[in-house]
């Protein structure tokens, strides 16, 4: 798992290449990554939700922030998820 820091890191380091095949590799090497990175998310921040509700969860913030970098995208995931964790402490499930 990675953390958003270390995924930054690791992204950077990436080079995307000039051949088809460098840039699919490159794109695999990504999603490899961010699937890292996701898992991470989950755990770190939304330990109390089922991987298919984290996972719902995550996709809204990547919807939402993607565009304006992986740090936007975990702070409008940490959002989501504390707005889910208070609904369920409000509504007695925890």
């Amino acid at each position: 798992m990675l953390s958003t820091a270390e995924l930054e890191i690791a992204t950077a380091s990436l080079t995307y290449g000039e051949t088809v095949l460098e840039r699919q590799t490159y794109r695999a090497q990504v999603r490899e990554l961010e699937t890292q990175w996701q898992e991470w998310l989950n755990e770190e921040h939304a330990p109390f939700l089922s991987s298919q509700s984290a996972n719902e969860i995550y996709a809204r913030a990547w919807e939402d922030g993607h565009a304006s970098g992986y740090s936007e995208v975990e702070s409008i995931y940490v959002d989501l998820a504390s707005i889910v964790q208070r609904i369920f402490n409000n509504e007695g499930f925890n």
